[in-house]
């Protein structure tokens, strides 16, 4: 399998495919064409390369329940020389609908509807031939705004050490290990670095290993390893610059933590004065706003009076990761170059991921001026941006 090597070390790279619209296993196979096999050929000419397929709920269990489409899948990505190490399983419908926001974020882990659409898209990933060990990125509990008080985070405790449970048997069955990867984010349940490690101490780990003995299956060792194996977090560069941490330091307080990083989204958030941050306001996805001093703020759009005395502030807006600046707002570049080079030095995370599934609702102008006109080309040039900043980091060769 294709590897590409940085520092001495190995990484698997792919972009997100939930920048492609489409619900259903045919859309899937749809974007496969005319995204990824059209990035290797031109990238990476006759070497295999990696995918992050997008495995919403309707693709997930169309997949799952019909063998042959699945074995079709599978052989679609073996004709384009493509290698799916890693999928995201956080949206569970329309992803590209007129209305997203708080949608994105439901069904919770305290809602079993997340677990059995999880565990659908898991077997899909084990059956694709992407590795022995793959990562699936997940919402990181859920909606704060639905409730995540402690009879929520424990239920979510108890859902998530049954779908390790349940990955744990899979691998036996496939010898395919996945990762579910919770994917700490404004307004969910799990935000900032810290949320982070309480969460997995206070309750996944201690109430897991809880579940897992209480069906007479596995011992206290046996619990705490398949949580450590199958569960940990997929780290988005963009969500946590948003919340003005330091890249450095919150990489730190986890790899001590010893939560396991199963991959990092490459991603950028945008900067700068929050008048002019509101004039990219959009009426589809979250745009979490938060100022240096804690100010927060759930979207664009009540960035009003109460903001005129702030300066700066930063906001959940995906743009492509080689800019620096996006009309008169600036990005959060520097923060994606420090955690890049924090993952490489300590050797924390071998699948990067870039995401930047806002491409449709950037404004055309931006998208036509500075993005490259059109989404091939401009995540051709984010590719290049990342290959660029492994070389940075010691000799890479892919």
């Amino acid at each position: 399998m294709p590897e590409i090597r940085a520092a001495g070390r190995v990484f698997r790279l792919a972009y997100s495919m939930n920048v492609h619209p489409g619900e259903s296993a045919a859309d899937l196979e749809r974007a496969v064409r005319e995204g990824p096999a059209v990035l290797r050929r031109k990238l990476f000419t006759e070497q295999r390369a990696g995918a992050g397929l997008r495995l919403a709920n309707r693709a997930a269990t169309e997949l799952a329940e019909d063998p042959a489409r699945l074995k079709a899948l599978a052989q679609l990505l073996e004709d384009e020389k493509l290698f799916a190490f890693t999928a995201n399983a956080f949206p569970y419908g329309d992803f590209h609908g007129d209305r997203v926001k708080e949608q994105v974020y439901r069904p919770s882990w305290a809602d079993r509807s997340r677990l059995a659409y999880t565990m659908a898209a898991a077997h899909v990933l084990a059956s694709l031939g992407g590795g022995a060990q793959v990562t699936l990125s997940t919402v990181a509990g859920g909606y704060r705004a639905d409730g995540d008080d402690r009879q929520a985070k424990e239920e979510m405790s108890r859902n998530l050490a049954q779908a390790a449970a349940a990955l744990h048997t899979l691998r036996l069955e496939t010898g395919v290990s996945v990762r579910l990867c919770l994917e700490p984010e404004p307004l969910t349940t799990v935000e900032t670095t810290a949320d982070v490690i309480e969460f997995f101490r206070r309750f996944v780990y201690p109430g897991g290993e809880r579940a897992l003995q209480g069906t007479a299956k596995y011992n206290m060792g046996q619990a705490s390893d398949i949580l450590h194996e199958h569960l940990g977090i997929c780290y988005d560069c963009c969500h946590q610059a948003v919340l003005w941490e330091d890249p450095a330091d919150s990489l730190d307080r986890i790899e001590r933590s010893g939560i396991p990083i199963g991959k990092v989204q490459l991603t950028c958030a945008l900067e700068g004065d929050p008048r002019e941050l509101a004039k990219v306001a959009e009426p589809r996805y979250f745009h979490q706003v938060a100022a240096p001093g804690g100010k927060r703020a759930d979207d664009l759009e009540f960035l009003g009076e109460d903001w005129k005395g702030v300066s700066v502030a930063r906001s959940h807006y995906h743009v492509p990761i080689f800019l620096e600046s996006f009309g008169a707002l600036r990005t959060t570049r520097g923060f994606l170059e420090g955690a890049l080079g924090e993952i490489v030095k300590r050797g924390l995370c071998a699948d990067l991921e870039i995401e930047t599934y806002t491409w449709d609702v950037i404004p055309e102008g931006e998208r036509k001026r500075v993005c490259g006109g059109t989404l091939v080309e401009s995540l051709e040039k984010e590719y290049g941006w990342v290959l660029a900043q492994l070389a940075v980091q010691g000799p890479a060769q892919v």
